[in-house]
């Protein structure tokens, strides 16, 4: 059994008690929105001569190291 992905949780939350335990009302994961950010960035550089299941799983790899900087160092939110 694999270990759950980390979504990052909602990227836009409801507002605050407003249905907040349906999970059926959580609406886009953080991750799919960086992943979508990410695509839109990739495909805006250049024409795209890769084939869209690499495309998606780049766009997705980036969206879960962005993911994973910001939850190793919360409070600086990636400053450097």
């Amino acid at each position: 059994m694999t270990a759950p992905v980390n979504d990052g949780g909602p990227a836009f939350p409801p507002n605050a008690g407003w249905r907040d335990n349906d999970p059926a009302c959580r609406g886009m994961s953080l991750r799919a929105y960086f992943a979508g950010q990410a695509m839109a960035a990739i495909v805006s550089t250049k024409p795209v001569t890769m084939s869209a299941e690499l495309l998606a799983k780049m766009a997705v790899h980036v969206a879960d190291a962005l993911i994973a900087r910001l939850q190793a160092d919360p409070g600086r939110d990636g400053e450097r």
